[in-house]
């Protein structure tokens, strides 16, 4: 029984041993890959801040002199998340572009509005959206087209209700309203609006001058003065002496409106404009009608008209606004469509006159004007 016990207890203590040294090494296996994870946990490595840039949708049309949007946005790729700035580049002449946002940290989006003028050509560009973080600059392309819009200005010497319902309704905040009368202008909250010069028996100094008055003193935006210079307008007909020079007298009438902080409009009739455009200062024009009301029944002579005057200002002084100014009283609505057609490259917009013209043949005019 002894030598049994003893060999019992011998084989117990190897096995002691056997057990002591699985347990230490098990412990010591635990703590190294403790320490590696505490290591990898508690020493991060510096993972570099990058961001992806997407733009929805990555193209448009829109009219020029019009805007459209679209939405840009910035997503965190890696690290931690920093300012990143938008801009655009590659713009067409005359195009601009804003950010809602004009940085934010991702994620995050920002509504861009890019902008177009009258003056920017028609066609399709490519414009390049930006995001940038330090020396990390992600691009984007946006495929942008232009096309000609038409815009409308609107005389009326009255304004009837339902004339009015239609005008409500047609005219955006991109056309334009002309009168004598401020207080027919008033009926044009939204619009542009010119105050046409007149006097009966006052030359031009004069009626300017009272026009830039009252465009001053009045209780909502006037932004242009226009001069008419016109020889058969009745008592409206402006002096022989300005019929007989009305280079010199554009010129003076650009000058005073001008010096006033206010646009200046030309509005002459159509033969003082065929003997005066070639001499007149256009840089100091910001808009000018050509009269041609009376002609849209003959395409030759409208082109002979409006073709070498819009050419020629163009050239000029891109940024000057050319109205052709058209009449449903005096022909059909698909005569002037089709005049204004030919040359709508040319031009930036139809003055329509509307002295007693019916508002369902305005509304149609309006409405085939603007879809061409």
């Amino acid at each position: 029984m002894r030598k049994y016990s003893r060999g019992w207890s011998r084989t117990l203590s190897g096995y002691a041993w056997i057990w002591t040294f699985a347990l230490v090494a098990m412990l010591m296996l635990q703590i190294a890959s403790f320490t590696s994870e505490a290591s990898a946990k508690g020493g991060p490595k510096n993972t570099p801040f990058d961001f992806s840039l997407s733009v929805n949708p990555s193209s448009g049309s829109v009219g020029k002199g019009n805007n459209i949007s679209t939405t840009a946005t910035i997503s965190l790729v890696s690290g931690s998340t920093e300012p990143v700035y938008f801009s655009c580049s590659d713009l067409p002449s005359g195009v601009s572009c804003s950010f809602s946002q004009p940085s934010c940290s991702p994620t995050c989006s920002s509504t861009l509005t890019i902008y177009t003028s009258s003056t920017t050509n028609t066609g399709s560009y490519l414009m390049n959206i930006l995001a940038a973080s330090g020396d990390n600059t992600k691009s984007q392309p946006y495929n942008l087209t232009v096309v000609n819009t038409l815009l409308i200005s609107m005389f009326t010497p009255t304004l009837p209700s339902d004339v009015k319902a239609v005008l409500d309704r047609q005219l955006s905040t991109q056309d334009y309203a002309a009168n004598f009368r401020t207080s027919m202008l008033s009926n044009y909250p939204n619009q542009h609006k010119i105050l046409i010069s007149n006097c009966v028996t006052c030359d031009s100094t004069t009626s300017i001058n009272a026009a830039i008055n009252n465009a001053k003193s009045s209780s909502f935006p006037i932004e242009y003065v226009a001069y008419d210079n016109e020889p058969k307008n009745g008592a409206l007909s402006t002096p022989t002496i300005e019929v007989n020079d009305p280079v010199y007298y554009t010129n003076q009438a650009a000058a005073l409106v001008h010096n006033a902080g206010l646009k200046f409009g030309a509005t002459p009739s159509r033969d003082l404009l065929l003997a005066e455009y070639k001499g007149v200062d256009w840089t100091q024009v910001d808009l000018l009608v050509i009269q041609a009301q009376r002609i849209t029944t003959s395409v030759a002579r409208f082109n002979d008209l409006v073709i070498p005057v819009a050419t020629h200002v163009k050239s000029i002084n891109p940024n000057t606004l050319i109205f052709v100014q058209v009449n449903p009283d005096l022909d059909n609505n698909t005569n002037i469509v089709n005049v204004i057609k030919g040359v709508m490259d040319l031009i930036d917009g139809v003055s329509i006159v509307c002295n007693s013209c019916s508002s369902t043949a305005l509304d149609d005019l309006i409405t085939r004007l603007k879809s061409l």
